[in-house]
């Protein structure tokens, strides 16, 4: 993970806040049991589907494993990714992706439960992180040190093997992430930092 230089105290702001807001939300779930099924994204024809749900699913989890492991992976790639992109484009390419996921898991319901989840957005941003940096060393859950681009194919692999599986976790709808990530890396013009090593 890089260390922050001590100028830019807020130059993972934006990594942070997404983090933080997630974790209040996921702290109201346990304090008000229903409202995760609320923050879901429904499919469109269920009565509970309401036009919210297409951001709001992504700041919802299903379990503390879920968020633990969506916010760290997050953590590992997004505050790199801040540091060359800046807030703006880093904001912009997590609801980039979280909005991708929610179509795909409209137009292929291959998962008929409501989808909750940020793992769209987060694929979005390892995506992106991989196309500008992918020789670039992260830390995953703080012990795996490997190559960005072994890590983002190895999650597209388990997202395939795992798309069958009855949870509100909709496998299939991480691919948009994926996809939506390395479109807008591609279209980044910006500089960027000598990382890739």
């Amino acid at each position: 993970m890089r260390h922050i230089p001590k100028d830019k105290p807020l130059a993972n702001a934006c990594t942070l806040a997404i983090i933080v807001i997630t974790t209040i939300v996921w702290l109201l779930q346990i304090r008000r049991p229903g409202l995760g099924t609320q923050l879901a994204l429904h499919q469109l024809q269920a009565p509970g589907f309401r036009v919210y749900q297409f951001v709001t699913y992504a700041f919802a989890h299903g379990s503390w494993f879920h968020i633990v492991m969506n916010m760290i992976t997050f953590l590992s790639f997004g505050q790199a990714l801040e540091m060359v992109m800046g807030r703006a484009r880093l904001a912009l390419i997590y609801l980039a992706g979280t909005l991708a996921a929610a179509c795909l898991y409209l137009l292929i319901p291959i998962n008929k439960e409501p989808m909750m989840g940020a793992s769209g957005a987060v694929m979005a941003v390892m995506a992106a992180t991989m196309y500008l940096y992918p020789r670039r060393k992260v830390r995953l859950f703080f012990i795996l040190v490997l190559d960005i681009w072994v890590i983002v194919p190895i999650m597209v692999v388990i997202t395939l093997f795992s798309n069958y599986q009855g949870s509100t976790v909709a496998h299939m709808a991480h691919l948009a992430g994926v996809l939506v990530g390395l479109i807008m890396a591609r279209a980044y013009r910006g500089p960027r930092k000598n990382w890739d090593r």
